[in-house]
């Protein structure tokens, strides 16, 4: 299991079977946040993953059921 499918799963985010190029770029730029703030001792990496998909919502980027089940 690579580190960004182990990341998914922890974050209780689950392949569809798309290939992997059809992440969402929101998507790929949050997993990319928490491995850094995992990495850097960051307590609240889950919590800063979660906001950052809020405020992609927020904004329009995706839908929460979205950023929650599928790549």
């Amino acid at each position: 299991m690579s580190k960004e499918e182990k990341l998914m799963f922890k974050l209780g985010i689950y392949s569809t079977g798309r290939v992997r190029c059809d992440m969402p770029n929101y998507l790929k730029i949050a997993l990319a946040w928490y491995s850094r703030w995992e990495e850097g001792g960051e307590n609240h990496a889950i919590t800063n993953y979660h906001h950052y998909i809020n405020l992609a919502e927020e904004f329009g980027f995706c839908q929460v059921e979205e950023a929650t089940t599928s790549w």
